[in-house]
């Protein structure tokens, strides 16, 4: 996905790359798709699923009893997630057009590693003429972490690996759609965020990743 114009956020959702893992469908406004997460005890311990169906599946298979004692007494709930509707799509616009305004390597960015994709959770920039380093976190399903895309800022959480020197990285010079949600209509709640996606710059790096 080279770079071109119109929105960076919306644009993003017509392209479907590796980092989607395990983490479902992408949403497009208006688009009627209804995902679901498996939660226990109010926590999400599940990746967004398509549907109530295979909610259900993904609970039978990673916890030991029956789904009726799972949901009844063990404290696990099927939660369907809110749609990205129009709203939250001008939203996505407006908040993934300020990715593409950052200077260089930046949280949510693609690295391209010798054999591996990774992308960056971190940036240590202290100033002072210290050198800025960046950290990375692997791809593929919810153990890789989450990327919150708030008004004007991007926050990661998840499993971070070593850091190194910013300056390893080229820029790539194209963009490729990545995971991040935001919280529905901009309202924070339980259970209230939106999976999607947004375009992020593509950088290089010669080293094998740390």
């Amino acid at each position: 996905m080279e770079r071109s114009g119109g929105p960076a956020g919306c644009a993003a959702l017509r392209h479907l790359w590796a980092d989607r893992g395990a983490e479902g469908p992408y949403h497009s406004p208006g688009g009627g798709i209804v995902s679901v997460v498996v939660t226990r005890d109010g926590g999400r311990v599940s990746p967004v699923l398509p549907d109530e169906n295979t909610g259900f599946g993904w609970l039978l298979h990673h916890q030991g009893q029956s789904v009726h004692y799972a949901t009844t007494h063990g404290g696990y709930a099927i939660v369907t997630l809110p749609e990205l509707d129009d709203r939250d799509g001008a939203i996505l616009d407006k908040r993934a057009a300020w990715l593409l305004e950052r200077e260089g390597p930046a949280v949510g960015d693609f690295v391209d590693f010798p054999g591996e994709v990774r992308r960056i959770s971190h940036v240590w920039d202290f100033g002072g003429g210290d050198p800025v380093t960046v950290q990375t976190s692997t791809l593929g399903g919810i153990s890789s972490g989450r990327y919150y895309l708030g008004d004007g800022y991007l926050s990661f959480s998840g499993g971070l690996r070593p850091a190194i020197a910013a300056d390893l990285l080229t820029d790539a010079d194209k963009l490729r759609a990545g995971s991040v949600w935001f919280f529905h209509h901009g309202y924070a709640a339980a259970h209230n965020g939106v999976d999607t996606a947004a375009s992020f710059r593509v950088w290089s790096c010669a080293e094998v990743a740390p």
